[in-house]
């Protein structure tokens, strides 16, 4: 999972030569509006657009509110406002529904530099005065905190947290490449976001990109205090809180409470991914002797998707959100960034093993889904169920073969072989129960 944080919602400069704080006021409600506006709120008895109404509103009260106490004028002639021709207005959550509660702190934070950058003259407007603006978008912040149903990752970039330390991880530079994800230092947020939900008792991760290239992510069980140190030996740095919420699901008749990261997409849909124990679910592929385009390497997932359907319950085996891959395709024009959950791989004639273990979670593999069957050349391997069937063990042999959940109505099995046909068009549901 890749942190998109870097990009800039709108870059409006204050160089108009008349000091016209129109389009910066645009910028500030329009991201206020997209925000406040969103279907991710508790509604308590109003309708969905209502709330959104009466919220879109507030960001337009706000707005005159700052424009009328920046055009304001004392007898003598004398200025509140004072125009600042280096004013930016950035926000970096785009859209704001890819993280709600982070989106909410940049509205206020915006809204409230805005009043510190022009609503500069004291005599005219008071600090006082500039404070209860200020203090107004902090409550309203905190209203709708209260009411979102936010992503279960709190990133805050330029942000370092200390508690107490139970992982701590370098990650180098790949000499494969970016496709090399595990080592990626592009995306050093997703994978510490990913390390710390894949290990048992993690509540925040702090991550760091070195002058280097290489990065240091450290996974903490509590916090004690969180602010901006100034990095100077880092080019990139911030932190991120783990909050997991409780959602219930049903399966055969059966509801039960999960623990789950709530993300929710760009299109406003959400999603549910329980966390896992990332050293105990790992898809391999062993490649081929002299490489012969066959993919190699690994795939460890800390979390996987639950999905509730008309059908039943299912985890989704090829949603690689929360995964971190090291993976070679030699000789081989398709890169495969990722192995799906439960596959596993053998052309070296090697017995490989791939696991899954949902131990963190009341969920259990359905005895259904037996048998795996292996599809190849001279094909061997099983799946075999374990741990009150909360854990798989999938193993495979061959000159050439794979083998992986083959329900024929979800997957084009006679496609299955090369992996890169189905492994982004197709389902890949695997039945779960409780």
């Amino acid at each position: 999972m890749k942190s998109n944080f870097l990009l800039l919602f709108a870059a409006v400069a204050a160089q108009d030569a008349n000091g016209d704080i129109t389009p910066l006021l645009d910028a500030l409600e329009s991201y206020c509006k997209e925000t406040y506006g969103l279907p991710a709120y508790a509604t308590r008895g109003k309708t969905k657009q209502e709330f959104a109404d009466l919220w879109m509103n507030r960001c337009t009260k706000q707005r005159n509110k700052l424009e009328k106490v920046y055009n304001k004028v004392t007898q003598k002639g004398e200025s509140c406002g004072s125009f600042d021709e280096s004013y930016l207005v950035e926000f970096k959550t785009i859209p704001s529904a890819l993280h709600v509660c982070q989106a909410l702190s940049e509205v206020t934070a915006e809204y409230n530099r805005f009043a510190t950058t022009f609503l500069t003259n004291d005599k005219v407007c008071g600090v006082k005065r500039r404070s209860k603006l200020q203090l107004r978008m902090e409550i309203m912040q905190k209203q709708l905190t209260n009411k979102a149903e936010c992503d279960c990752i709190d990133y805050r970039k330029d942000y370092h947290c200390s508690g107490d330390l139970i992982q701590q991880t370098t990650i180098e530079p790949s000499p494969n490449g970016p496709s090399d994800t595990e080592y990626e230092a592009i995306g050093g947020y997703g994978v510490c976001a990913s390390l710390c939900i894949g290990v048992p008792g993690c509540v925040s991760f702090n991550w760091i990109l070195n002058d280097s290239g290489s990065g240091s992510c450290e996974l903490y069980s509590s916090v004690t205090k969180c602010d901006d140190p100034g990095l100077t030996s880092a080019e990139n740095y911030g932190n991120g809180l783990i909050k997991f919420t409780e959602k219930s699901f049903c399966s055969n008749g059966v509801c039960e409470s999960v623990t789950v990261c709530r993300i929710l997409t760009r299109s406003g849909d959400e999603n549910y991914y329980i966390p896992l124990d990332g050293t105990l679910n790992e898809s391999r592929a062993n490649g081929a002797n002299g490489g012969h385009g066959k993919v190699e390497g690994y795939t460890k997932y800390d979390a996987i998707r639950l999905i509730e359907n008309d059908n039943g319950l299912f985890i989704k085996l090829n949603d690689p959100t929360f995964s971190r891959s090291s993976l070679k395709n030699k000789n081989h024009e398709i890169i495969i960034p990722f192995l799906p959950f439960t596959y596993v791989s053998d052309c070296k004639k090697q017995m490989t093993t791939s696991t899954a273990n949902l131990n963190r979670t009341p969920i259990k593999f359905s005895p259904s889904v037996l048998p795996y069957t292996p599809k190849g050349w001279i094909p061997q391997g099983s799946a075999v169920l374990s741990s009150d069937n909360q854990a798989m063990t999938i193993t495979n042999y061959g000159s050439c073969s794979e083998n992986y959940f083959t329900d024929c109505s979800q997957i084009d099995c006679a496609a299955l072989h090369a992996l890169e046909n189905t492994i982004f068009t197709e389902d890949h549901l695997l039945s779960v129960t409780f």
